[in-house]
């Protein structure tokens, strides 16, 4: 990936000095390969014309899948792992909005985005904070989450470091974390500037 790459996408800078020069061995080289996978992605579905919310939903049962920009990516079942820590970030966010009579709803995956309030978009974070209620109905929410967290897997790596991060930023979601339990590491994105945390326990 060249530097005028980097500079026609407006990838932040950190953010590629992580993938590339990661400080563990363990993990510089998946975050290699999430470049390769970035430019050319095997998991989407390819056909002439977009896709849409009614492809989604016409999904065989058990089949789950999330739609940006038309293209459909499919999502695996979580592992036990992703699901540890996506509860027990789901937990301490939800007793602390309560503790602070705090007015934003969170939400977990499976819960619906629409995040252009279009039909070639629907994504389904695994968690998502809402504070605007105008938002909310029983379908989802439509427009952008104020926050946004993902818990990558092996296998979505390309989707939460790049598909995704794009389409946050467009849609201008206030605050984007990536925790990446392999790497022990947590990337914020958003109106702050992106920066990696050591995970602990």
């Amino acid at each position: 990936m060249s530097t005028l790459d980097i500079m026609k996408v407006k990838l932040d800078v950190n953010t590629v000095k992580y993938i590339f020069f990661s400080q563990t061995n363990l993990c510089r080289r998946p975050n290699l390969q999430v470049l390769a996978a970035w430019r050319i992605s095997t998991d989407v579905l390819r056909k002439e014309e977009l896709y849409t919310i009614d492809d989604i939903y016409a999904l065989p049962d058990g089949k789950r899948a999330e739609l940006i920009d038309g293209k459909i990516y499919y999502m695996a079942p979580p592992s036990k792992t992703h699901q540890k820590i996506s509860g027990k970030l789901y937990q301490t966010i939800a007793n602390y909005i309560d503790s602070k009579d705090g007015k934003c709803e969170i939400y977990s995956v499976p819960f619906a985005v629409f995040l252009n309030k279009d039909d070639i978009n629907y994504i389904e974070p695994d968690i998502s904070v809402i504070c605007d209620p105008t938002k909310l109905d029983e379908k989802g929410c439509h427009g952008a989450p104020d926050w946004i967290i993902e818990v990558v897997s092996p296998g979505n790596k390309p989707m939460d470091y790049f598909t995704k991060l794009f389409k946050y930023r467009t849609a201008e979601v206030r605050e984007y974390w990536i925790v990446d339990p392999l790497c022990a590491k947590m990337s914020i994105q958003g109106i702050i500037p992106i920066k990696s945390r050591i995970l602990e326990n």
